[in-house]
């Protein structure tokens, strides 16, 4: 894998995680929904145990579940993010802007006072030193972000 799809990684990472949060919280909210009725008439209901019964049961099967995802795919951004941290800090900071930060090349050519050709000069030698502690790591295989 070369370093720029290795670092473009944080932010599927980003949104499966995202999402799967989203995912939880739908299903607790069906879990945990009680309707009460405050009009003080009384009406015969039997209600749909079943149903919530399932959507206690499917959320806490999930939240187990997906409780687990998330730390696999936290573990996989820090692991993305431990390999920038081995950089010169100027590149270390430029490539954390741009990948996990979505801040674009001219942001930091801003916040380091410089001009966009120095931004893109140097995300260009940052990510040939990722690509050689990738090479290192013999990480060729794509880390795994599929669902």
């Amino acid at each position: 894998m070369n370093a720029k799809a290795f670092l473009q990684q944080i932010e599927k990472l980003d949104t499966l995680i995202a999402n799967t949060e989203v995912d939880v919280q739908f299903w607790r909210d069906l879990a945990t929904n009680t309707a009460v009725n405050m009009s003080g008439e009384r009406v015969q209901s039997s209600g749909n145990h079943d149903t919530t019964e399932k959507a206690i049961c499917t959320y806490l099967d999930l939240e187990a579940e997906n409780e687990k995802r998330i730390k696999e795919l936290a573990a996989i951004r820090r692991d993305i993010i431990s390999v920038i941290e081995q950089l010169k800090p100027v590149e270390y900071d430029l490539l954390h802007l741009v990948y996990v930060q979505r801040k674009t090349l001219m942001d930091v050519a801003i916040k380091h006072d410089r001009s966009y050709s120095w931004a893109t000069t140097t995300h260009s030698i940052a990510l040939k030193h990722v690509q050689k502690i990738l090479d290192e790591r013999g990480t060729n295989a794509p880390t795994n972000t599929e669902n």
